[in-house]
């Protein structure tokens, strides 16, 4: 859309779900750290801000790649999204500093790809006690 100089209207991917908008990343430029920190990113998400309710980007890992960290820094917010026996504490702890030194507003953490059948996952909400 950036790229070419398109309208969010003319980028947005049509779907079948109702009170959804897609727009995709398109083709990978050779700079995306620049693209993303660019006046032209900031103007774009002020505009989709403005005609939704809700802004979603789904970005690449934390670690190793600034073009997340340079993204969290325009939204409201950032979920950690976690995969199950992979990423170490070490890894997450690396990743949360990152952001938060970025001034990035972590508001949680996603984990996926859970076994709950493995490790003491399964029925582990009969033991855990509930709080309202």
């Amino acid at each position: 859309m950036l790229a070419k100089g398109l309208t969010i209207r003319e980028a947005i991917v049509t779907n079948d779900l109702p009170n959804l908008s897609i727009l995709t990343s398109g083709m990978l430029p050779p700079n995306p750290s620049e693209v993303l920190g660019s006046a032209q990113m900031k103007d774009l998400i002020s505009r989709v801000r403005e005609q939704y309710d809700i802004v979603l980007f789904d970005s690449a890992p934390v670690l190793g790649i600034t073009d997340t960290a340079i993204l969290a820094t325009e939204t409201d917010g950032a979920v950690l999204v976690i995969e199950a026996g992979e990423v170490t504490r070490k890894a997450l702890k690396i990743a949360a500093a990152q952001l938060k030194k970025v001034g990035a507003e972590i508001c949680g953490v996603v984990l996926n790809n859970v076994d709950v059948k493995r490790d003491g996952y399964y029925n582990y909400y009969y033991y855990y006690p509930y709080e309202q």
